[in-house]
């Protein structure tokens, strides 16, 4: 004899919810497979994924900056390979930047920003060797972003470089094929897009992670629409 006790009402999720908690869903759902659901979750468990889901997948400390909240004649872009990440204490800044790209599985460089923070140590330059002979080293743009172990540019101090050095880099953002300093085995210059035939391979997963002690306010007055286009801007919450 089977004895059936009533205990309280619960609230079903239907699937167009999970469809919008898409970290919800692949608990509840394995490869979506409805006979392979996860027979039970704790309400810890389902709070922590409604909190990243809601917040573009982030969870606490960090927390995204909405865009009305920085521009609001701006239009949306999905392609955003720069993150800004706002900190108010300097102490605390690669800390959060290993602890957000902990959740990402990234492998980070890590660099600091300064004035004179150039081009050349973004898209690379020719150098001479111990012969003499000239050989090209890449710089940190043209040697992480084709690789896909995630190797994310970590950029310490990044309030103290001007963005005007990102603009090669942007222009190939807008859709531009850019001709670079650089010559191929019959002596043409280099051609860089986001087309397949690329000489460097454009990689949409890559982010730059700018560490960044300017207030909102600063950042929306700094940079320029173009360059914010681009960019997703990460709050970290102080207790």
């Amino acid at each position: 004899m089977i004895e059936v006790s009533y205990e309280k009402d619960i609230t079903p999720i239907t699937l167009s919810t999970l469809n919008k908690h898409p970290k919800l869903k692949n608990l509840y759902f394995l490869q979506e497979n409805a006979k392979q659901a996860i027979a039970s979750m704790s309400q810890a468990q389902y709070d922590a994924i409604i909190e990243m889901s809601d917040n573009n997948g982030l969870k606490s400390p960090f927390e995204m900056v909405q865009k009305p909240d920085m521009l609001e004649s701006e239009k949306e872009e999905a392609l955003k390979p720069f993150i800004l990440l706002v900190v108010d204490r300097k102490e605390e800044g690669l800390k959060a930047a290993n602890d957000l790209l902990q959740k990402a599985n990234a492998n980070p460089v890590i660099t600091t920003g300064h004035p004179d923070f150039s081009e050349d140590m973004l898209y690379g330059k020719y150098l001479p060797n111990e012969t003499g002979a000239l050989y090209y080293r890449e710089g940190f743009i043209t040697q992480l972003m084709p690789k896909k172990d995630k190797s994310y540019l970590v950029i310490d101090n990044f309030n103290r470089i001007d963005t005007d050095i990102f603009q090669t880099y942007i222009n190939v953002l807008e859709g531009y094929e850019v001709t670079l300093p650089r010559y191929n085995k019959d002596g043409n210059m280099i051609k860089w897009s986001r087309q397949k035939d690329s000489f460097y391979y454009f990689n949409p997963n890559w982010h730059i992670v700018g560490i960044t002690y300017d207030s909102l306010e600063e950042i929306k007055e700094k940079y320029s629409e173009q360059f914010l286009k681009y960019t997703r801007i990460v709050k970290v919450k102080h207790d």
